[in-house]
């Protein structure tokens, strides 16, 4: 056993030459500490970085600076701050057109309102007959045969109605897409502006329905015997209120049933541009991002738990890209040591590795021995020693660590800021531990039993079991 530690705590020193040659014991010690604490914090880097990947609303609030995150290494992108601030300005356009769709589409339901009205004007339709060269036709169909005149005069009652109705609807299919933060369109102003200027267009042609109307009102006759008859029916038709003046009442109706969406739309040209300024008023991309977080809420597009998650991880990004200088990125690993993702090889399915790793983490549990008390059940558990992995078919896998030293006392002083003169005494606590290491995620739960301090007023090795939750570190391979 003696042998076996001697061998793991030379082959660990090895790897941090650096600190071996330290005047000191306490010096060296004091190295691998600060070692280990860095490369917790890099395991804690690529968990932070894996969530801002693996957040979906991420990816759709904000598109353009996603792909730049999820397709490299967020601690490179760091140094060029100059795509942030473009990523950035990209989704905060696309933001604002979602926020302004989603607006427009909550306040008027575009397919309602066109169908709404088609569906009253074909019920007019049904009781009106025109005369035409002294013949009465029905306005509800084009008999076959009819000469151009006829058919000309009739679709007046129809082309430019359905235009407008198809207007709103086509209308309303865009701010589907657009309002969809999850879609995968990526409208830009102009696109909004493009769709207004369409409806806008079809809007026109109100005008010329109103006029064909009444250039034929003349020749317009109502069969009020058979409202009279189908009213008796069912009163509730609106063509049974209008009765012999439909055209007074209906068509004006009509007609502002299609210019109320219209003119929703147009509104939101105008919400659309303050949104805009308002963001592009601010100074940072920290600010621009306050800003469109305050449209995020003030339109009601997530809930505020899924805000708060989005909001912490975009504040990073516009920090970084407000930095005077290149954002800092932590001193390369020790050459010797494996990159910090290194723990997926060990969950790989079926794979079964040989390594020195240490596990960063916190343990309670009981001490065994009789009559020795102790408060040493919980704190910092920090090993580094010998581990054979085999990786499960669910991704995960299980450790086996064979560990001669723990550098839990030293980590916990340095956390508290506490300056002492340490002794390999003070490392020396051999341990076996069992592991799980969860799927996806550098961490490791386990259980580990450890011979502890020798308690010399009691003559005996302090000897405890514990219960442990770590990062997983894998350090050198085999």
């Amino acid at each position: 056993m003696k042998k076996i530690i001697l061998i793991c705590v030379f082959a660990f020193y090895n790897i941090f030459s650096s600190t071996v040659y330290a005047g000191s014991s306490s010096a060296r010690i004091d190295g691998v500490t600060d070692f280990l604490i860095e490369r917790a914090n890099e395991t804690y880097f690529y968990m932070f970085e894996n969530k801002m990947k693996n957040n979906k609303k991420f990816a759709c609030y904000f598109p353009t600076t996603y792909e730049y995150i999820k397709e490299g290494d967020l601690k490179t992108l760091m140094k060029t701050k100059n795509i942030w601030k473009e990523s950035l300005d990209s989704d905060f356009s696309i933001l604002s057109i979602r926020a302004v769709s989603h607006g427009i589409k909550e306040s008027v339901d575009f397919n309602k309102a066109a169908m709404r009205a088609t569906d009253e004007y074909a019920e007019i339709l049904r009781y009106l007959k025109i005369k035409i060269d002294g013949q009465e036709q029905s306005l509800s169909f084009i008999p076959l045969g009819a000469t151009k005149n006829t058919r000309d005069l009739i679709n007046g009652f129809y082309d430019d109605f359905n235009d407008v109705r198809d207007g709103l609807i086509g209308f309303n299919k865009k701010l589907n897409e657009y309002s969809d933060v999850c879609s995968q369109s990526r409208p830009i102003k102009s696109d909004f502006i493009k769709e207004i200027s369409i409806l806008k267009g079809t809007y026109k042609g109100l005008d010329k329905w109103v006029a064909h109307i009444d250039k034929y009102k003349s020749q317009i006759i109502i069969d009020t015997d058979a409202i009279k008859a189908d009213c008796k029916i069912d009163d509730a038709s609106s063509v049974c209120k209008a009765k012999s003046v439909i055209f007074e009442e209906m068509v004006p109706k009509l007609k502002e049933a299609f210019e109320k969406p219209v003119v929703k739309a147009l509104a939101g040209v105008i919400v659309l541009n303050k949104y805009i300024t308002d963001i592009k008023n601010r100074d940072t991309s920290t600010g621009k991002v306050v800003e469109a977080f305050k449209i995020i809420k003030d339109k009601k597009l997530e809930s505020s738990q899924t805000l708060k998650k989005l909001k912490h991880y975009l504040l990073f990004i516009a920090q970084v890209s407000d930095s005077d200088e290149p954002g800092q990125v932590q001193d390369l690993l020790k050459e010797y040591t494996l990159p910090v993702t290194s723990f997926i090889e060990k969950r790989a399915p079926g794979n079964k590795s040989f390594m020195i790793s240490a596990y960063f983490g916190y343990g309670a549990g009981d001490v065994l021995n009789d009559n020795v008390s102790s408060d040493n059940t919980s704190g910092f558990y920090v090993p580094v020693g010998l581990e054979y992995s085999i990786g499960l078919s669910n991704k995960s896998s299980v450790s086996f660590m064979l560990s001669p030293v723990d550098f839990g006392y030293p980590v916990s002083l340095k956390m508290n800021g506490v300056v002492e003169d340490l002794e390999l005494d003070d490392i020396i606590a051999p341990s076996f531990s069992v592991a799980y290491g969860i799927k996806d995620y550098p961490i490791n739960v386990g259980i580990a039993f450890q011979k502890g301090r020798f308690i010399s007023p009691q003559d005996k090795e302090e000897k405890r079991v514990l219960i442990f939750v770590a990062f997983d570190m894998p350090l050198l391979a085999f």
